[in-house]
């Protein structure tokens, strides 16, 4: 028997390689010669059985290799899941940091995976990633924070939709900024404490303005962009803000506006979402300044922005 044992490793060897590369031949030909040391009768391996052990090998969620290093993200907010493959989940992440990190989840979609209710969107999560070539691999997960008020209701999941669209767009890889990751938050919660449509709108179009804001695409509100008058009656996004007359008759897409919707500008910026929720608003007012937050942003962050055109047209 342990004559023949080099022999009949080398056989499992060329077997397994075959079927599924050489780290699957490694494995099989070592689980034989455990066996075969220790006499067991099941040390009969065919091709076979390798088969149906590389095979259950390769089901099983991917192990961070070893050597590999390793690094947590405190908290972090699950933006957008996308998928990669039949049972992994590809995860767009801001960090608590405020950088966004791209990671996937082994088994995620899979039936009763450990990691399917911990990287479910609009989640507050505590990571561990094991650092991949490309993208990292999540080894751990704890849920810090499910925001369940956002689910089940399509006005909440549309407004959180529309912020977490924006805060994929103004997050970046190796850019740390850490008002992101708060402000994300607390808008996520804002979306949970909403009572109605309008308070959502406003929330959203609150975290737009801010968060666009902040990056450096403020709205100037004050006065005239073009010549300083103090005195505007048109806003245009393209200019940058607010516009008088003489100056709005050279700029396409200048739209006429009233002195009540720049102060509702100036309080979307300056305002806490405390004081956003306690604030009394019509839905036509609220949508209206969706409207312009979405145009907003647009605009400035060059993209197409689906999810807050769907909350707009919900």
């Amino acid at each position: 028997m342990h004559r023949r044992g080099p022999m009949v490793a080398a056989m499992i060897r060329g077997w397994a390689s075959s079927l599924a590369g050489h780290r699957a031949g490694s494995w099989a030909c070592k689980v034989y010669l455990d066996l075969s040391v220790r006499g067991n009768p099941s040390c009969a391996v065919t091709p076979t059985k390798i088969r149906c052990w590389v095979t259950a090998q390769e089901r099983l969620p991917a192990e961070p290799v070893p050597g590999r290093p390793l690094h947590t993200t405190g908290a972090a907010v699950v933006p957008r899941p996308n998928s990669s493959a039949s049972r992994t989940s590809s995860l767009t992440l801001l960090t608590s940091d405020g950088s966004e990190v791209r990671a996937v989840a082994k088994g995620a979609r899979k039936p009763g995976g450990r990691l399917a209710a911990r990287t479910d969107l609009f989640s507050e999560v505590d990571l561990l990633l094991a650092v991949g070539r490309s993208l990292d691999v999540v080894s751990e997960a704890a849920l810090v924070n499910a925001h369940a008020g956002i689910r089940g209701e399509l006005d909440r999941v549309c407004a959180a939709s529309a912020i977490c669209e924006v805060a994929r767009l103004t997050c970046f890889d190796g850019t740390e900024d850490p008002f992101l990751y708060p402000i994300l938050c607390r808008a996520l919660l804002a979306c949970e404490e909403a009572v109605d449509r309008p308070h959502l709108d406003l929330v959203v179009a609150a975290y737009a303005f801010k968060t666009l804001a902040h990056g450096g695409w403020r709205p100037e509100l004050d006065r005239c962009v073009s010549c300083g008058d103090d005195v505007p009656t048109f806003f245009s996004v393209a200019a940058g803000g607010v516009l008088c007359a003489s100056c709005a008759r050279e700029v396409e897409g200048a739209e006429p506006v009233s002195a009540a919707r720049i102060s509702w500008l100036r309080f979307l910026i300056s305002a806490t979402f405390d004081q956003l929720m306690a604030t009394e608003i019509d839905s036509e007012t609220a949508y209206g300044l969706a409207g312009e937050a979405h145009v907003w942003a647009a605009t400035h962050l060059d993209a197409r922005l689906r999810a807050f055109e769907f909350m707009l047209s919900a």
